[in-house]
């Protein structure tokens, strides 16, 4: 439950794609050299619905801190979207 909570920023900017149908286009270039380019890369992936994208995103110290591996994290995804 923990980890459901912990994505619930990531999706209030990107709740309406994921609870109206989700959208088809193609994902924007890869990057995380700016702040920018890293939120428009995230928002994507969530658009998207591509959990491994979304995972990656996620800085290997903010998923050790909270106990984050990617089992939990596709389980968490999973129920989210359900």
């Amino acid at each position: 439950m923990r980890h459901l909570a912990l994505l619930a920023p990531l999706l209030l900017q990107g709740c309406c794609a994921l609870f109206c149908g989700g959208e088809t286009r193609p994902l924007v270039p890869l990057s995380y050299r700016t702040p920018d380019e890293a939120r428009q890369t995230v928002l994507a992936a969530i658009a998207n619905g591509d959990a491994r994208r979304i995972y990656e995103s996620l800085s290997p110290e903010f998923k050790q801190e909270r106990g984050i591996d990617g089992l939990s994290f596709a389980v968490a995804w999973e129920r989210l979207r359900a």
